[in-house]
């Protein structure tokens, strides 16, 4: 009777085994195709903030440029003030 069980045990294993290969065969490949699919996903999110960081950027950008523009006319201004000032009348020959 033991001998029996125990052959009866034995035939049972590739009975398991084979479903068992199949259904994570099956589910590596889709596993696999989930992970390329949210790769995807994740380049187009990082594109997207990084657009939204460069646009940022770009509206900034005229805000804090505009200091710096007055700042650059009153250095032209004064460059022009020395170099009046530094004008030397000539002398009549």
């Amino acid at each position: 009777m033991n001998v029996w069980l125990v052959l009866l045990c034995l035939a049972s294993v590739p009975a398991a085994v084979f479903p068992i290969r199949y259904a994570g065969k099956h589910i590596l490949r889709r596993a696999q195709q989930m992970q390329s699919q949210l790769g995807i996903v994740t380049d187009r999110f990082s594109e997207n903030l990084g657009a939204a960081k460069e646009i940022r950027a770009s509206v900034l950008e005229g805000t804090r440029d505009r200091p710096f523009r007055h700042r650059r006319a009153e250095s032209v201004s004064c460059a022009d003030e020395d170099r009046q000032i530094l004008q030397l009348p000539l002398a009549d020959d």
